[in-house]
């Protein structure tokens, strides 16, 4: 694709992006928040584009890296703005955003979005069948989740790590775990385990109830 194409698709990109930024500015945060997400989906095609494409300029490359970050990390803030602040898509916003942009940017708003949705932690249960899981796996996830909620947090962080070498496809666990270093103020490794949330289930819900109980 020539590289003139690229530009206008990037271009149209930018219109959605600047639409939804006046539309924020406006307070019409509904609407912006859908504008976010036509920018975002333009954005994403042109990354498609652009992996299969080494001749793709640097400076396009950066530039959409850039807007990527801008454009989650907007949306996020439009999440938190709303009169019922959606922290469960903010913190999705803001988790993506970290992908694209540096941390320190960032981490802040994805942290206040955590500690609003820990308040949801205390009652939190996920129902599974015994046989779906390994029951060493599901005792070390819950006493993890048990030593968190009473504040012992390097001994959480220990059996959490045990609990995910154990079963490395269970996004809760990595959501725990992201809980604790944020405690430990090891910020790096809470987006790491946020971002591996994500990763294992794109949809996942922050606010899900994050303990097993067996049925």
């Amino acid at each position: 694709m020539p590289n003139t194409n690229l530009e206008n698709m990037l271009n149209e990109a930018g219109n959605s992006y600047n639409n939804a930024s006046m539309l924020a500015s406006q307070r019409r945060l509904p609407e912006a928040i859908e504008q976010y997400k036509d920018a975002l989906k333009r954005l994403h095609e042109l990354e498609v584009i652009y992996q299969y494409n080494d001749k793709a300029p640097e400076n396009l490359i950066n530039t959409l890296n850039q807007n990527l970050y801008h454009g989650y990390a907007d949306i996020g803030n439009c999440y938190l703005d709303l009169s019922k602040p959606n922290f469960n898509e903010a913190s999705r916003a803001f988790l993506n955003a970290l992908a694209y942009g540096q941390i320190q940017s960032t981490v802040g708003n994805l942290l206040y979005c955590i500690e609003q949705i820990n308040a949801f932690v205390s009652s939190a249960v996920i129902i599974y069948k015994e046989n779906e899981l390994d029951g060493n796996f599901v005792n070390l996830h819950n006493q993890g989740y048990n030593l968190l909620k009473e504040n012992l947090i390097p001994q959480a962080a220990e059996i959490l790590q045990r609990a995910s070498k154990i079963n490395p496809n269970f996004a809760p666990t990595y959501h725990l775990l992201g809980l604790v270093y944020e405690k430990l103020k090891q910020d790096e490794l809470a987006v790491k385990s946020w971002l591996k949330v994500l990763e294992l289930k794109h949809d996942y819900n922050f606010e899900t109830r994050i303990k097993i109980q067996l049925s």
